[in-house]
């Protein structure tokens, strides 16, 4: 972008500084066109953003090849990839959505053309409850569904969490261990949304130990 230059006149009295008829034109027009550039260059982010993920896949991560494949919901192209790359059989969708939504109907239609099975665990808030935690913690150690690809909307809070309650509930982890592991997704923040998904795997573990301590 080439510079923007500020002219400077003569004032009144000698002092430099704008003209006083010709400074609120140019303060004005300048303005104008900033605001300009700032809106066609966000425009240009977004439409970019937009269809960046119409080719490419999101927050993908092999997580035991083989078995389980976390990620975040995929459009059509990177799914179809993702499902033919990792000889994906079962597709696990952590959140509950509208049949008549469109990334609903892709998926449909696309899991149907590929012969994959869709297990929607219909998770309708940012966070599952302690059961459904335990319903896709057994549905990713369920090996006759393996390979899994296990998803929610972004693939971080939804998607870390069922993880989490697979490695406690089946991989006898701790809540300390699992917490770690979500916790250095390099999409992971640490901020209050955060800090509440680790009381949740503080609680399904503790849940955990309770009721293996009753068999």
């Amino acid at each position: 972008m080439r510079p923007i230059a500020l002219e400077f006149e003569k004032g009144p009295r000698g002092a430099a500084g704008m003209s006083e008829t010709r400074q609120p034109i140019r303060l004005i027009g300048l303005a104008l066109g900033l605001a300009c550039l700032i809106a066609t260059s966000g425009s240009l982010v977004a439409v970019a953003s937009n269809h960046w993920y119409d080719w490419f896949e999101k927050k993908v991560l092999v997580v035991e090849p083989g078995r389980l494949v976390r990620g975040a919901w995929q459009r059509p192209a990177p799914m179809r990839r993702i499902i033919e790359r990792e000889k994906i059989r079962t597709v696990v969708t952590l959140v509950g959505t509208s049949p008549l939504s469109q990334r609903y109907r892709d998926q449909e239609k696309l899991l149907r053309e590929m012969g994959a099975q869709w297990i929607i665990v219909p998770v309708t808030t940012s966070r599952p409850s302690l059961e459904q935690m335990a319903e896709e913690a057994d549905l990713l150690a369920d090996s006759r569904l393996w390979p899994v690809f296990f998803h929610c909307i972004a693939g971080h809070h939804r998607t870390s969490l069922a993880l989490a309650a697979y490695r406690i509930r089946h991989e006898g982890w701790t809540a300390a261990q699992a917490w770690s592991e979500a916790s250095s997704m390099p999409w992971a923040r640490s901020d209050a949304d955060s800090e509440q998904d680790r009381r949740l795997v503080d609680a399904f573990a503790a849940k955990t130990t309770g009721e293996r301590a009753r068999r």
